[in-house]
């Protein structure tokens, strides 16, 4: 009866011992498995990437400076260098040109003569002073006139009103006489400047049946070419423009989103490839405060669709250890990174560990202890190039944090360390 006792609470021991083995067991299997990382401190860098076009800053328009035909010199075209006093391109007055030319200065040159006849009466006329001597003796007259009438009045012969009346009369002739005075010398002096003016016109006209030749003003590189051999052009016409190499600027367009994040001052890296490795620093010297649109193209290969993108100029001052001149040409598409904020030290994360409230506020979820604790966070710069996040108020370099937002996790709940994970942009979902 003893040993059946005995056999039966062995059993039982065993039953109980596989049962808890079981449920414990169970417990383990339905914990889940989760993976967690360490924040890191080192460089954050906050930057917009833009390109753009290097533009010389000093641009010189050609305009033809009589109507003729063009002879351009050998090396004119888009790319070309020239050298201050290079002859660039020759004009030579036209058979037509010259016809309406000669035609014009006939009739001005009797226009000048009528002009000057008229000049010379006037003047003559002014000199001998017989008009000013009219009007000295109109103007004497009126003073005896007043003086007799005040002798008069004094008498009591007449009364006030005829006294002030010819008062009246010797204030207008003096007003009279002086204004016709200033109006004669004005008269002659008019049209002395009528004849210099039709002079200079004559002179100009003259100019247009003479050959011009045109030379390079400074040392610069074509960048237009609006004329080719031969072809008749009138005055004023676009012909070449010259730009100045060594005063080139990056131009870089900021896009819409993005302008208010952009400021005089700030640090700009510029490339001549999107991966270069050779790079000029330089910083924003202005923003155009004009939306400009630039049109492209999305889609598929089999198919796309036209877009309009609004976007700002950003004036780009290289430092003087770059030198003035860029080693590409101008036009040149370029890519630059503006640095919108840096910081040493500072403690970051990766986007994927980030979570946050349905009210947007971001938390972490930390292991101790083996179970989830959760920790409000306040993020600072983001770096969109590595994918991390700074973390300003809430974790230490000490904490363990546990990776996969789109895994389910509860605030003291079991887990199980799956993997520890360090220096990694993500933590896989």
């Amino acid at each position: 009866m003893k040993k059946k006792i005995f056999l039966f609470s062995i059993a039982i021991c065993i039953f109980a011992g596989i049962f808890y083995a079981r449920r414990h067991f169970v417990e383990v299997k339905k914990m889940p498995l989760v993976e967690t990382i360490l924040p890191e401190k080192g460089r954050m860098m906050s930057k917009i990437m833009a390109n753009g076009n290097v533009e010389a800053q000093s641009v010189v328009r050609i305009d033809a400076p009589i109507s003729g035909k063009i002879q351009l010199s050998k090396n004119v075209q888009v790319g070309s260098i020239v050298r201050k006093g290079e002859p660039i391109i020759l004009i030579t007055p036209d058979e037509e040109s010259i016809k309406i030319i000669r035609e014009g200065l006939d009739e001005m040159d009797q226009d000048l003569h009528i002009s000057q006849k008229k000049y010379g009466i006037l003047k003559e006329s002014y000199e001998s002073g017989q008009d000013e001597k009219c009007l000295e003796i109109n103007l004497e007259k009126a003073k005896r006139k007043y003086d007799l009438a005040k002798r008069l009045y004094e008498l009591g012969v007449i009364a006030y009103q005829e006294l002030e009346t010819e008062e009246i009369n010797l204030l207008r002739e003096e007003s009279s006489t002086k204004k016709q005075k200033q109006d004669a010398l004005a008269l002659l002096e008019i049209e002395r400047l009528n004849i210099i003016k039709k002079e200079n016109q004559v002179k100009r006209l003259k100019e247009q049946l003479i050959s011009k030749e045109i030379s390079a003003k400074f040392d610069g590189v074509i960048t237009k070419v609006n004329v080719k051999n031969d072809e008749i052009v009138v005055k004023g016409y676009e012909l070449i423009t010259l730009a100045n190499p060594e005063e080139l600027i990056p131009i870089l367009k900021v896009s819409g989103e993005n302008i208010g994040k952009i400021k005089v001052g700030q640090k700009v890296v510029i490339k001549k490839e999107y991966y270069s490795t050779e790079q000029f620093s330089g910083r924003i010297e202005g923003i155009s405060m004009v939306s400009e649109e630039e049109k492209g193209v999305e889609g598929g290969y089999y198919g796309g669709y036209q877009t309009e993108k609004d976007y700002f100029k950003v004036m780009v001052r290289l430092d003087k250890t770059a030198g003035n001149s860029l080693p590409f040409g101008i036009n040149k598409r370029i890519y630059g990174e503006i640095i919108l904020e840096e910081k040493d030290n500072a403690i970051k994360v990766p986007y994927g560990v980030i979570r946050y409230e349905d009210d947007g506020k971001p938390y972490l979820f930390l292991y101790r202890e083996k179970v989830v604790r959760k920790q409000a966070i306040t993020l600072g710069i983001r770096s969109e190039e590595d994918e991390f996040v700074e973390v300003l108020e809430g974790v230490d370099l000490n904490e363990k944090i546990i990776g996969g937002v789109n895994l389910e996790l509860k605030e003291n709940q079991r887990v199980e360390v799956n993997k520890d994970k360090r220096n990694e942009k993500t933590i896989p979902h």
